[in-house]
């Protein structure tokens, strides 16, 4: 369990949600009883959820010299170790009960960073000209360190991805306009005979469209079994999650429908009479 030492501002400027009861207080201070605020895991699993307000506990168990804190509120989890970690659970106790020689200062502002430190150094040397200001981020920064190696990884897999998708449609567009130029007679008999433009089209792209389910099928059998590969690499998705497989196989399907499109309508504009002379 994590231990966090918070003002009375915390949960409002990390934008914590509070679930039940209070959050902390000015009032939370030194000869005032001793209070807690738990995360929503610590209140489920050692006092089945809502009812841990007015619970007592202590960091590190019973048998553990300490005071004992009372529950007074309740808030959402937060990932604390980092997005692949599932929260440990925390404990959020006044900074005004507890003596610290280090604290985390969160500042919320819609002011850049590089305009926004000279304040906050004066503002710190003007409570205490010995205190140090160091190790000065904001949390997207630090979000994105903690994730820059999973985007990376994932910023190659999407390159290949879309190679892999070029190769397909350049595929299905050699592959369909090779088959209009080797039936370019059956296809001129066709329309001699009284075949409409438009059933040649959908002859042509029905071809492709053919293959391109065939792979799709044989593509989601794949991913299906080589989910587990990647899946330290996604974040609150599965990796056979039904929405991403169906968004992945409209994705092909509208690319092989457009790599076709031009062999069709080269064959539905077929002339009978120069398809014949030639075949």
């Amino acid at each position: 369990m994590n231990a966090v030492i918070a003002s009375p501002e915390h949960f409002r400027t990390l934008r914590i949600r509070l679930l039940a009861g209070r959050g902390i207080e000015p009032t939370d201070a030194q000869g005032q009883p001793r209070v807690v605020v738990v995360s929503e895991s610590v209140a489920k699993q050692f006092f089945g959820g809502r009812g841990a307000l007015g619970q007592r506990i202590k960091q590190g168990g019973a048998g553990v010299e300490g005071p004992w804190l009372t529950i007074v509120g309740i808030v959402a989890d937060v990932r604390n170790d980092g997005l692949r970690i599932a929260s440990r659970g925390t404990m959020y106790v006044p900074l005004e009960q507890w003596d610290t020689s280090a604290a985390w200062l969160m500042v919320r502002s819609e002011t850049p960073l590089e305009q926004l430190l000279p304040l906050l150094r004066r503002e710190t040397a003007a409570l205490d000209r010995n205190l140090p200001l160091a190790d000065v981020t904001t949390l997207d920064d630090a979000l994105d360190e903690s994730v820059a190696q999973e985007r990376f990884s994932m910023l190659m897999l999407g390159i290949f991805a879309a190679l892999a998708l070029t190769l397909a449609a350049v595929g299905i567009y050699g592959l369909i306009a090779y088959s209009v130029a080797q039936r370019a007679q059956e296809i001129g008999v066709r329309i001699a005979l009284g075949a409409r433009r438009a059933d040649v089209l959908g002859l042509v792209v029905g071809q492709a469209m053919r293959l391109t389910l065939l792979g799709i099928l044989l593509g989601t059998v794949a991913a299906l079994g080589s989910g587990r590969l990647i899946a330290s690499l996604l974040f609150e998705v599965e990796p056979g999650d039904p929405s991403v497989l169906a968004g992945a196989a409209l994705l092909v399907a509208a690319v092989a429908l457009l790599a076709a499109a031009l062999p069709a309508l080269r064959a539905a504009q077929t002339e009978p009479r120069v398809a014949l002379s030639e075949g």
